[in-house]
């Protein structure tokens, strides 16, 4: 009622007779404010419960590496990290949104003596993530409040709580959320924050500290924050030349300077670290030996070679801009693109444009950077043949500043620039280039139905059965319970066509024992696109559990008979989606991830096979 007033309130009241798609229209625009605060209990809910699985990396690249550090589990380590003489991934940002959650659990574990599970270890990292997330939310009020006229807080919070990747991706433990989470940072450092000129120097230094912690996230962070480095000189140079006449070149050099300085102290720290993990350096009686480890430098030869490439999948050059950021950002890129054609258009003649892009006001200025940091990194990372969807995540709260208020404010009518008004004074109203009525209308149905269907598929059903059945997993074969005096069988679990199950979900070996318990010997085998008439034999094992999708075995969902095992189902999970075996008609029984135990003696394997799994 504060936000709208009360009249509108009275108009938009849900009779019964007033439930229409206008109506609901209506409504969701004039309570932007209690929707906001709706929005952000289902990001929070959404959090917890969401246990879908979008790519191996949200496991592999971070919580697989910490868990086997602080809890001794036999993990899979990716490549990144295996190479120890090359490693392409610094350990640092693992270390903190994985490491410190994993070494905080280990905490409580030994100082209150109590046995949290592995679900434990799946949620504390993405909580952190999700309190981390947040500051994209006060990042937006604060530049809101920092520069009136900018941006609509209260739209732009809307369209930021109801994109799909802010509930999805951004509490998942990519590196790409770290990358993301740096450069909201970057964004609240430059435009949030009102610098006076005492200060400025702290700024330049935590300037070069970011893009150092983002450069050793992911190299790529680099070309993201390029155009923030770019109004940062901008900045400084408007506020010195308020004080003493510097010269551009002055303003460079006392920009540069300790931006380089802090950059270099931070990768020094980085390196440091990186190299005594990984043993490329060794202190030994004093003395330091060895070479140093630079996590960015590999990755980026790794990325240059087009043969590694290819091992993890050639794209089209424009798959980023066609489909990546569409099925990332749907309408909301376009209308990106949209509003800054239109906003050009506004200006009288091509000189008044020029004339604004060479001295532009800090309004104009801030816009620039942030259509900069959208565009620049999709056309360099267009440039390489393996893309990802996931690549452009830190467009998300760029994209949402630019366009967000196109989205979720009301339509207002574009005002042309007066022709008589003093270039350095023009300036690109924050509502300009609005959509009319009925098509924004369009745009908000289509915003909502796309956001949903993607936070539903990729949150709740993509692979969603694989994280429970390794909770089930935990507790039925690694910590099944048994009598003192029972010793411990031999299980192994054999997963088919799914994705890679994260084992350190599977806890195994235990880092503590109750003596109500006893540990099974297991191994956890993923075999792929193999055959599920393979027959194989992993150890000797009095049990064997096979964990495979529903569809793979449609339409007979109970086969007495899998690699070679005689076999009976177990229990099922579900929802769960594989892209690579697709549900039946019967859709409810196909979307499941069904476990099956086996206890028979298996046939024999060929050599070949061992050879490429042992």
């Amino acid at each position: 009622a504060e936000y709208m007033g009360s009249s509108t309130l009275k108009e938009t009241s849900f009779a019964p007779s007033s439930m229409s798609f206008r109506a609901l229209y209506s409504w969701w625009r004039g309570r932007t404010f209690s929707t906001v605060t709706a929005a952000w209990c289902v990001r929070v809910l959404w959090a917890i419960f969401q246990t879908a699985y979008i790519h191996p990396d949200e496991f592999f690249q971070s919580p697989e590496v910490a868990a086997k550090d602080v809890f001794g589990f036999r993990t899979f380590i990716p490549w990144e990290f295996a190479q120890r003489d090359a490693p392409c991934r610094s350990i640092v940002p693992v270390a903190f949104f994985s490491g410190g959650p994993f070494l905080f659990l280990r905490w409580l574990q030994s100082t209150f003596d109590v046995f949290a599970g592995t679900t434990a270890l799946f949620f504390l990292p993405r909580v952190l993530l999700l309190l981390c997330s947040f500051l994209a939310d006060f990042t937006v009020s604060r530049i809101a409040r920092a520069h009136p006229g900018l941006l609509e807080e209260k739209a732009v919070l809307l369209a930021l709580n109801s994109c799909w990747p802010t509930f999805v991706f951004m509490q998942r433990p990519f590196s790409n959320t770290v990358e993301s989470l740096l450069l909201i940072i970057v964004c609240l450092l430059l435009f949030g924050c009102r610098t006076r000129l005492e200060h400025m120097l702290l700024r330049n230094i935590l300037f070069g500290v970011l893009v150092a912690c983002g450069v050793f996230t992911r190299f790529t962070f680099l070309f993201f924050a390029f155009p923030f480095g770019a109004y940062l000189l901008y900045d400084n140079g408007l506020r010195w030349q308020r004080f003493s006449s510097l010269s551009a070149v002055k303003v460079i050099w006392r920009t540069a300077v300790p931006v380089g300085l802090a950059m270099t102290l931070c990768s020094l720290v980085f390196i440091l670290i990186d190299s005594l993990y990984f043993g490329t350096l060794q202190f030994e009686h004093g003395n330091l030996y060895g070479y140093l480890t630079v996590t960015p430098i590999n990755s980026l030869r790794y990325n240059m070679d087009p043969k590694n490439l290819a091992i993890h999948g050639i794209h089209p050059r424009y798959t980023h801009a066609l489909l990546n950021m569409q099925l990332l950002f749907g309408p909301l890129a376009m209308l990106a693109a949209y509003r800054g054609l239109r906003s050009l258009w506004t200006y009288p003649n091509v000189k008044t444009v020029l004339s604004v892009l060479r001295r532009p006001s800090q309004v104009v200025a801030i816009k620039m950077c942030l259509s900069a940091s959208v565009f620049l990194p999709l056309c360099v990372l267009s440039s390489a043949p393996h893309q990802e969807p996931r690549f452009l995540l830190p467009c998300l709260l760029p994209l949402c500043c630019l366009a967000g208020d196109a989205i979720t404010s009301r339509p207002t009518t574009p005002q042309r620039t007066d022709d008589k008004k003093h270039d350095d004074d023009v300036v690109v109203p924050a509502g300009s280039a609005q959509l009319s009525g009925r098509t924004s209308r369009t745009v908000v149905s289509l915003w909502l139905l796309f956001n949903l269907a993607c936070g539903v598929f990729y949150g709740m059903l993509h692979q969603g059965g694989v994280v429970k059945a390794m909770f089930y997993l935990n507790e039925r074969v690694v910590r099944a319970p048994c009598s003192p005096s029972q010793s411990a069988k031999p299980v192994s679990v054999i997963f088919s066509h799914t994705y890679l199950p994260p084992r350190y979900l599977l806890g195994y070996p235990p880092n503590r024992a109750p003596s109500t318990e006893c540990y099974n010997n297991v191994t956890l085998l993923d075999i792929g696109s193999e055959p599920l008439t393979t027959g194989l034999v992993v150890q000797e094992a009095s049990e064997y559990l096979v964990v495979v999708p529903a569809s793979v075995l449609a339409p007979k969902y109970n086969p007495s008979h899998l690699l070679g095992f005689a076999c009976s189902p177990l229990t099922w999970f579900g929802p769960h989606f594989s892209g690579e075996n697709l549900p039946t008609a019967d859709l409810f029984a196909s979307l499941r991830l069904l476990i099956f135990s086996c206890h028979s003696v298996p046939s024999p394997f060929t050599a070949n096979w061992r050879s490429k799994h042992d």
